[in-house]
């Protein structure tokens, strides 16, 4: 009936706790507990207020104010990149920047270099003051098993491709469903 073998264990699944549920003590106790509710709530000025077809939130005073520092925020920052990006043109800082971080695979690469330099310096002055150097130790191995080609190495692995199948959408034409 469906193409998709996820697909049709998560509607059997459904369907029996469906099933389950309409025969149970527990939507018993549930539609009492919503008939209680309904009787209380007969001609009350809360439940007007919670059920009104109008929205609450955005005539809030604290809303409103919300919404005024968040888009003061975004066009402070708008402001800032643009003349960051007619300031820095020619600036050595950001050409290097722009280069290291073009897209997933660099930014990862050049994360891994700096945390690495960062705990081998961190190792050296902790052998020099013969501080704890343990710590040390294990963050320097950590990255170095994060190697440059994390990015490369994590999509050709078994349990991303398998993550990753299991989300996909599932194109079995029509129905597919």
């Amino acid at each position: 009936m469906y193409n998709s073998y996820l697909v049709g264990f998560l509607v059997k699944l459904w369907n029996l706790v469906e099933s389950s549920y309409e025969n149970s003590i527990l939507k018993k106790i549930v539609d009492n507990i919503r008939r209680f509710f309904i009787f209380i709530f007969k001609h009350s000025v809360v439940k007007s207020i919670i059920a009104d077809e109008k929205d609450i939130l955005p005539n809030t005073l604290l809303y409103k104010i919300y919404k005024f520092l968040v888009n003061l925020y975004n066009k402070i920052l708008i402001f800032l990149n643009e003349n960051i990006k007619k300031l820095g043109s020619g600036s050595f800082v950001f050409a290097t920047v722009k280069k290291y971080f073009v897209n997933d695979e660099t930014a990862i690469s050049t994360l891994v270099r700096t945390l690495r330099f960062l705990f081998v310096g961190i190792l050296f002055v902790n052998i020099f003051v013969k501080k704890n150097i343990y710590i040390s130790l294990m963050c320097i191995i950590l990255i170095i098993t994060l190697s440059n080609k994390f990015y490369e190495n994590m999509k050709s692995s078994n349990i991303y491709k398998l993550v990753e199948d299991i989300l996909s959408v599932d194109e079995g034409g029509d129905q597919w469903w």
